[in-house]
């Protein structure tokens, strides 16, 4: 005895669907996003499905520090322990004072900097000059992906993303770049808008014929985190940190859950995060882990017209 289904067609769903909703009118879950198109909530299939493009086949997770001059052992020491803690990528906050060379030779004792990735933020010309030094002297071989100056890195904030993107894109020309991209906390237009950004990027790139040396940087958010909510803070920055690695981000900076950026137990915290997404869910194994779903597909698809339409 064989049994036959027929496919049913999408009025039959949506009559389903609001079976199952009952006083909550469908319309409702319509989603507007804040670029202005809305994105409907049931989709039987997608002609848009894209492949998204990688530039490290691992995921980095960053935290930032503030290296102490007057202290450049006690700052080496607290970078060795996060390295060994499972931290892979480091930002540095110089904060416009001087280094030499020595000091920096110093800041670096027993770390490779070939097994990491760095930025070097908010320098001086002076420990500009040295760094620039330092790492053209190096004594291990370093790729394009393992180091930023300052001016190698940027950010694009969740209020102006659209317009934001478009104009960076324009602007690389070619330019090694690690793009700082942040988080709304928005789950699915985060991962769309990732997706979207760098399907247009690197795409815009192949177009000019340049190299596509870019890291992007899954940034979370402070906006709506409070200091008094910890524990609502860890699973917001948790939400945030899983739709950067969905979306196809390289690398994450997820911020301390109380905002006390130098404490050991808060950077804990947020390592553990992007520990879980990779040793528990393996989210870092699947390259382009919401291929195929023709909710986010159509949500990157809309995003994406979006930056386009602002490209000159």
């Amino acid at each position: 005895m064989s049994i036959s289904f027929s496919k049913p067609n999408i009025r039959e769903v949506q009559n389903l669907i609001q079976r199952e909703l009952k006083d909550i009118p469908l319309e409702q879950l319509t989603i507007q996003a804040p670029e202005g198109f809305k994105i409907d909530p049931i989709y039987l299939s997608s002609e848009k499905q894209v492949s998204i493009p990688f530039s490290l086949d691992y995921r980095v997770v960053f935290q930032m520090t503030n290296p102490d001059l007057n202290a450049i052992s006690t700052s080496n020491q607290a970078l060795i322990k996060s390295l060994e803690q499972g931290q892979n990528g480091i930002i540095l906050n110089f904060s416009h004072l001087n280094w030499n060379l020595t000091q920096l030779s110093d800041l670096f004792t027993d770390i490779r900097l070939d097994y990491i990735h760095t930025e070097f933020l908010n320098l001086s010309e002076v420990t500009e000059r040295f760094i620039s030094e330092f790492l053209q002297k190096y004594p291990h071989p370093l790729s394009w992906s393992h180091t930023a100056l300052s001016a190698q890195v940027y950010c694009i904030s969740d209020d102006q993303f659209v317009t934001e993107s478009a104009k960076l894109i324009q602007s690389l020309n070619g330019k090694k770049a690690f793009i700082h991209l942040e988080m709304s906390g928005d789950y699915f237009r985060d991962i769309a808008k990732i997706r979207a950004f760098k399907t247009i990027l690197f795409q815009h790139a192949k177009l000019e014929e340049n190299s596509p040396e870019y890291v992007i940087i899954g940034e979370t958010g402070l906006k709506d985190k409070l200091v008094e909510n910890k524990d609502n803070n860890i699973l917001k920055l948790t939400t945030e940190a899983m739709a950067a690695m969905i979306g196809g981000c390289e690398g994450l900076w997820i911020k301390p859950h109380d905002n006390e950026v130098d404490s050991e137990f808060s950077q804990r915290i947020a390592r553990n995060i992007f520990h879980l997404m990779q040793e528990e869910a393996y989210l870092h194994i699947v390259q382009d882990v919401s291929s195929g779903s023709y909710f986010i597909e159509n949500y990157s698809e809309q995003m994406a017209r979006e930056i386009y339409s602002h490209l000159v």
